[in-house]
């Protein structure tokens, strides 16, 4: 807190939570977890009281997320650890209802993720 210096640590893990990705109005923010066994969508308020699972899949990578401009909703990209096997892009609802396939890529990886009013945009790299 800006106002008393009070600082809380946010996870248990010794890494870094680097990929961060900020609510337009800045009240969560998304990231991805992943383990061994899992790959979650997660979303976490900025002082660390609100936790969310908004999407799980077995293994593989979450890049990159995008937040919808109103923050209703986010797009990401998953590939599932072998890359041969292409990417796809989801969008789910900011409060993890609505997860759906809107994209998959025969090969490669997805480079960038776009919103253009309220269709999703993906740019294989």
């Amino acid at each position: 807190r800006v106002n008393d210096g009070f600082t809380k640590l946010l996870f248990d893990t010794p890494w870094t939570k680097a990929d961060m990705v900020p609510s337009p109005d800045g009240s969560l923010l998304a990231y991805p977890d992943i383990n061994d066994q899992k790959t979650l969508l997660k979303l976490l308020s900025p002082d660390g009281n609100t936790f969310r699972d908004l999407a799980t899949f077995q293994g593989g990578s979450i890049y990159p997320i995008l937040w919808s401009p109103d923050g209703t909703q986010l797009a990401f990209a998953r590939m599932d650890g072998e890359p041969i096997n292409g990417q796809d892009v989801y969008t789910v609802g900011s409060d993890g209802r609505n997860l759906q396939q809107v994209y998959k890529s025969a090969f490669g990886s997805i480079a960038t993720i776009a919103y253009s009013g309220w269709t999703v945009f993906a740019d294989p790299g």
